[in-house]
């Protein structure tokens, strides 16, 4: 038996006469509270064709264990399940977890331990963190002489101000350091991602796709006029890290204007530039009661993000909320990641 393809037309239509006339786009469509509408059906001629290859995005699991031997084991577990990239939450007196939990690394031998039998040559790492945290982890890495395949340094002065309300130093000076920290790392030859646009500390507050965006775009002109890189070498060193909630078509929508814009600003300064896109599931969605509902909520997000082609995708536990993640969370989180693809 074979069944004829509808057309959106005779969608619509079989919809209208199933409302007694009333027009489909009155009821099912909208306009979101920043401007975004958001239509009555999405079909193929409704967007541009996104290629895939097979699991094409990098399964980043987090971690927000304080002990680096807890680190270690749960990081070991993860990868010989199928991670295949390690998101480190640092402890910077954060406020968004329930215990304010975080890797407490404050040392050459913490770093060793959360390390140990961990081939940086085979998995990124990527941290959240302070400046601080970033150049322990360079020293550590120098000190093994390793060679990691991918090292995410995520410094984001304007991300941390946004969160923190305070700086350890003065922009300028940051701005110094983050150039002298870059200059270090190619000098060591390295493969690192120094510099993080994170929307994450907007979007906790509140704000909107549109708001989110547009700070994105202000941050990273700032950090064109400041950091003392020209556009080509903050163009390689660049990671957009954006938090995707359970609204799918917004979630596509966002992630995709978000490389669009960033390879435009890049035009405008001569360079052809693809970002580095790391996306990650909503905190702001998730609920401390019935949190096993969460694993919904974190399904919707991270589809959307793989349909967005993100280049990472971190998928927080479904017992975020509870405190340290757990290993059933970050199985289930991990597990996910394997539906998807």
């Amino acid at each position: 038996m074979t069944w004829d393809q509808p057309s959106k037309e005779a969608w619509l239509e079989k919809i209208k006469q199933q409302r007694r006339g009333a027009d489909p786009s009155e009821l099912l469509s909208h306009t979101t509270l920043d401007d975004i509408d958001i239509e009555t059906l999405y079909v193929d001629s409704s967007t541009k064709k996104i290629s895939f290859s097979e699991l094409p995005w990098n399964r980043c699991q987090s971690y927000n264990q304080m002990s680096p031997v807890d680190l270690n084991t749960s990081i070991l577990q993860d990868l010989k399940s199928g991670t295949n990239g390690i998101w480190l939450d640092m402890d910077t007196g954060r406020d968004e977890s329930p215990n304010g939990d975080g890797a407490s690394l404050w040392n050459l031998e913490c770093w060793d331990q959360t390390l140990q039998n961990v081939y940086l040559e085979a998995v990124p790492l990527h941290i959240q963190g302070s400046i601080g945290d970033s150049l322990s982890l360079l020293a550590s890495v120098q000190e093994r002489k390793l060679n990691p395949v991918l090292l995410g340094l995520g410094l984001d002065p304007c991300g941390f101000f946004a969160k923190r309300g305070f700086l350890p130093s003065s922009f300028p000076k940051i701005f110094t350091l983050i150039r002298k920290i870059y200059t270090h790392t190619q000098h060591a030859q390295l493969n690192t991602k120094v510099l993080r646009i994170d929307t994450t500390p907007y979007h906790n507050a509140g704000a909107h796709t549109r708001t989110e965006l547009s700070v994105m775009l202000a941050t990273a002109a700032e950090y064109l006029r400041s950091c003392q890189l020209t556009p080509q070498e903050l163009s390689e060193q660049l990671v957009l890290s954006m938090p995707v909630g359970r609204n799918i078509p917004e979630n596509i929508a966002k992630l995709r204007a978000a490389r669009l814009l960033m390879q435009t600003i890049f035009s405008a300064c001569g360079v052809e530039h693809t970002p580095y896109i790391h996306a990650q599931t909503s905190q702001r969605m998730m609920s401390i009661y019935d949190p096993w509902t969460n694993m919904l909520r974190t399904t919707h997000a991270a589809f959307s993000a793989a349909v967005s082609k993100a280049d990472s995708i971190s998928i927080l536990p479904y017992d975020f909320r509870l405190g340290t993640h757990t290993e059933l969370g970050r199985r289930v989180a991990r597990n996910t990641h394997n539906i998807l693809a």
